[in-house]
């Protein structure tokens, strides 16, 4: 009997000890302020509030030129098809307006369905007739790319969700981008 007292006791210290990781993340969250866009639509967001703790962020300026959804892409002697239904092509304008140097990677933009259904490795490599977009490099104060990212989608619509400090700040990201439904 007291040896499971023990453990259970044990057991509540570590409960104790881990359970403050919840407030925390819920703290941090509070703290990021979304930027949600539509296609033609400029704005930035910090990730400041991303950051591990004591880590400084910078400001990205996005610009969503267009947006566009094929079912098939076709080359000289190809054909490619999404696995999922749908190849999304999202074009950005992504600059870092901060003043320190910061990463922009577009591939952790995740895909998030109108019922709530959520793709997190949503991005599709190497598609006939789309270019490697470049944005998964870090970003000097001032430089500025424009491409086109693509993503294997299962339906047209949802939106896409740039995180903050993935996974810990998922529940609200840093950038949600609105795709429309045709």
């Amino acid at each position: 009997m007291a040896l499971v007292l023990m453990l259970l006791g044990a057991g509540v210290a570590c409960d104790r000890d881990g359970g403050g990781g919840a407030a925390e993340r819920s703290r941090e969250a509070d703290q990021v302020r979304t930027l949600t866009l539509r296609v033609g639509g400029t704005g930035e967001f910090s990730t400041r509030a991303g950051q591990p703790e004591g880590g400084r962020g910078t400001t990205f300026k996005v610009t969503v030129r267009s947006v566009k959804y094929w079912t098939e892409s076709t080359a000289p002697g190809s054909t490619d098809r999404p696995v999922e239904g749908y190849f999304l092509l999202v074009e950005l304008r992504v600059e870092n307006s901060g003043r320190l140097p910061g990463n922009f990677g577009a591939d952790r933009l995740a895909w998030v369905g109108d019922s709530r259904e959520r793709i997190q490795d949503a991005s599709a490599c190497c598609v006939d007739g789309v270019g490697n977009s470049g944005f998964s490099d870090t970003f000097e104060p001032g430089f500025h790319l424009t491409g086109t990212e693509v993503f294997d989608v299962p339906d047209k619509g949802g939106r896409l969700e740039y995180p903050g400090d993935w996974p810990r700040l998922t529940e609200r990201p840093l950038l949600v981008i609105e795709l429309p439904d045709r």
